[in-house]
């Protein structure tokens, strides 16, 4: 699938690492997602217990939501191998072949094969992996909860749409974003919305700026 000609058509400023974006989906494009720029092309990322290092630096992230026990706790800077040792981050449109996909009633889970290595899947503990060229490695913020480039891989710039610049609506939505495209299950998310409108929607980041 080829989105280039959408950022010939409309281009867009460099984008930077901590920079917070919206992108589609990989697996489903015409969902929009919103994460934080982590790392970009070349750059090798590695999270151990829920810290991120980004080129054998730890990353101070004063934006990530987690537990003071987790920000608290010190952990050494790890001894990177040799550059040509460490695997690439796949892209699941590019290379499905990487990923665990789990159907299951409702929705499909996209995960890397690499989370399964050590039993289930966890955020505490990721990599090193190279960024390849042309591609980000995004993170949600509220880190313990975050569907991200930890499970489905190396996002494309081309995907990219812009940068977030406010928040008008927040939703806790509870479905996963590679539920299978189909006039039935738009019509149940748009359902599960309207229902859940006031028990679901994260009023306190309504008309805020990301930060």
């Amino acid at each position: 699938m080829d989105f280039k000609w959408e950022r010939k058509i409309l281009p867009m400023r460099t984008i930077h690492r901590g920079d917070i974006i919206v992108f589609k989906y990989p697996g489903r494009p015409e969902v929009p997602f919103i994460k934080r720029v982590i790392a970009k092309g070349g750059d090798v990322v590695e999270v151990i217990n829920n810290h991120v290092f980004v080129n054998g630096r730890m990353l101070v992230e004063g934006y990530a939501r987690l537990p003071d026990y987790i920000k608290t706790t010190y952990i050494k800077p790890p001894k990177l191998p040799p550059k040509a040792d460490i695997p690439v981050l796949p892209d699941y449109l590019r290379d499905p072949g990487a990923f665990v996909v789990q159907t299951m009633p409702g929705r499909t889970d996209v995960t890397l094969k690499s989370m399964y290595e050590n039993g289930d899947p966890s955020r505490e503990k990721f990599g090193p992996y190279i960024i390849p060229k042309g591609h980000l490695f995004v993170m949600g913020d509220n880190r313990l909860n975050s569907e991200d480039s930890r499970f489905w891989g190396a996002l494309d710039e081309n995907l990219v749409l812009g940068r977030a610049w406010l928040i008008w609506w927040s939703f806790r939505d509870h479905e996963q974003g590679f539920r299978p495209v189909s006039p039935g299950n738009e019509l149940k998310r748009l359902w599960n919305k309207a229902i859940h409108f006031y028990s679901r929607t994260r009023w306190r980041r309504i008309l805020t700026r990301p930060h």
